[in-house]
Formats: C-alpha cells, sequence, structure tokens
C-alpha cells in the first residue's frame, strides 16, 4: 500500500519536467492521477510512462488543454470528479517563465506569465476547493527560489512566483480551521525542460547547440555556485512535492520548501 493509495491526484503541466514526475511517482505511490497538459503529443509521453509502470487506465485520467482556459479549468475538475468521485490532492505545477518571441518587459509577456503562474493557479484552486474540503486534502504548488531571489532575465516570473508563495501563505491560513493544507516546493536549479529552453514545456524542442549551452552552464556556473555541485532532478523534486502532499506532513502548512542544494543560503565568496 503506497502513501496515496485510493486517493485522487490532479498534477497541471504534467507532460515533461517535474510535473511528469510527480505524475509517475504519485502512481506508483497508489494514486490514481489526472494528468494534463497543452500539448497532446508529450502529454502521451507521460501517459506511457504510467502504463510502463503498471498503472492502468482506470487509474489516470488524460486531459489535454490551455490551463489559461476558464473552461478546461472547469473540465479538468469536473471530469476528475465524474471518473472518481472525490480529490484529494491538487499539484498546481503549470508555469512559465517568459512569452516566447516577445520582449521580456513588455506587458504581453508581463499578462501571459501572471495569467499562467497566477490567475489559473488561483481559480483552478478555487474550483477544487470544494471537493478538497470533502476529503481533508492539500494542496501544493510549485513556486521557484526566483520568488526571494530574483534572477535577470526573468522579472515578471520571480513577481509572479512571489505571488504564489503569498498566495500559499494567505490561504493556509484561511483553511487550516477547515482541515485543508497548502504548501509550496520552491526548486532550486533543476534539470526540466523550461529551464534548459526558457519556455512552455510542452513546445520544447531542445537543438544540439542549445543543450551544448546548456551543458557548459551546468558545468561551469553551477559547479560553482550550488554547494552541492550539481543540478537537481525532477525525481527529486516530486518526492519533495510528494511529501508535503502525503499524511506525513499533516502539520506542515503555509510552509515554502525550498529544495536548492544550499544555493539560496550560500554567502558571496572574496574573488
Amino acid at each position: 500500500m503506497g502513501r496515496f493509495s485510493n486517493k485522487v491526484v490532479i498534477v497541471t503541466g504534467s507532460s515533461t519536467g517535474i510535473g511528469q514526475a510527480c505524475a509517475i511517482l504519485f502512481a506508483k505511490e497508489g494514486g490514481k492521477v489526472t494528468i494534463t497538459g497543452r500539448s497532446e503529443k508529450t502529454l502521451a509521453e507521460t501517459r506511457q510512462q504510467l502504463e510502463r509502470i503498471g498503472t492502468s487506465t482506470e487509474n489516470y485520467l488524460t486531459l489535454t488543454g490551455d490551463i489559461q482556459n476558464e473552461l478546461f479549468r472547469a473540465e479538468l475538475i469536473k471530469k476528475t470528479i465524474e471518473k472518481w468521485g472525490r480529490l484529494d490532492v491538487l499539484v498546481n505545477n503549470a508555469g512559465v517563465s517568459n512569452k516566447p518571441g516577445c520582449d521580456i518587459d513588455s506587458l504581453e509577456t508581463f499578462d501571459y506569465v501572471f495569467s499562467i503562474n497566477v490567475r489559473s493557479l488561483y481559480d483552478l484552486t478555487v474550483l477544487a476547493l470544494p471537493h478538497i474540503l470533502k476529503t481533508k486534502g492539500n494542496v501544493v504548488s510549485v513556486s521557484s527560489i526566483c520568488s526571494f531571489r530574483p534572477f535577470t532575465s526573468c522579472n515578471f516570473y520571480c513577481m509572479a512566483k512571489a505571488a504564489v508563495d503569498q498566495f500559499t501563505r494567505a490561504f493556509a491560513v484561511q483553511h487550516a480551521p477547515k482541515g485543508i493544507r497548502f504548501n509550496n516546493v520552491n526548486p532550486g536549479f533543476t534539470k526540466t525542460p523550461v529551464f534548459s529552453k526558457n519556455q512552455h514545456a510542452d513546445t520544447v524542442s531542445v537543438s544540439s547547440e542549445r543543450r551544448q549551452s546548456f551543458n557548459q552552464f551546468e558545468h561551469e556556473f553551477i559547479s560553482e555556485a550550488v554547494p552541492q555541485g550539481r543540478m537537481a532532478t525532477c525525481p527529486e523534486m516530486a518526492e519533495a512535492v510528494a511529501f508535503l502532499a502525503s499524511d506525513q506532513a499533516s502539520y506542515v502548512n503555509g510552509t515554502c520548501l525550498v529544495v536548492d542544494g544550499a544555493f539560496s543560503i550560500r554567502s558571496p565568496e572574496k574573488k
């Protein structure tokens, strides 16, 4: 019996990266999982991995759509409840850092980043709350160390993730008396398609040149900047998400769990 035996979990942005790793881990631990993303092709890869570990079609649901779409968000909750009659865990993982092809400081990019990272996350959570209340379940959102440690070239992403952190704290205080928990995982540098391509995971197609540049960045910067000397893996982040979503974290509420190999607390070194 796994930690999530007979529990129902929605994981947004589960086509690739951390979301995909979360979906696989929840399924391994006995959960019934709704996976979702914008690309039917990449979402099919997650579905195939679920089937590879022995997940039956009765224990997963695939929904393709844009999380920015109000009707799709409503359908995501509706279809999950129709299939299993309950919802125990919502994992808000879908996110973007910038809008491909747009100026990083434009209002168009601002609206796009906040629409996906904040507005959609908020609305989906509100739609899920009546069902999570019935199961005394919980919500885990994937934020970032960018929420408190700004990085250049992704100002709006940093702002949006700070909003996610405060959303989690505010909702934790508001809903704790009802038996619902809200927590975040704040990943550091993680080997995800979003990070390596700096765009939405569903549209990633990494060129050999880009991959070489990314590998060089990992070797030259990460090995020096991160005390543990490497980037995190997606399964490592999924373990953090699963812990917060599990009964083992029953008294953890309103927490932003930083998982960054000690990067954000390292003191500057003298040159």
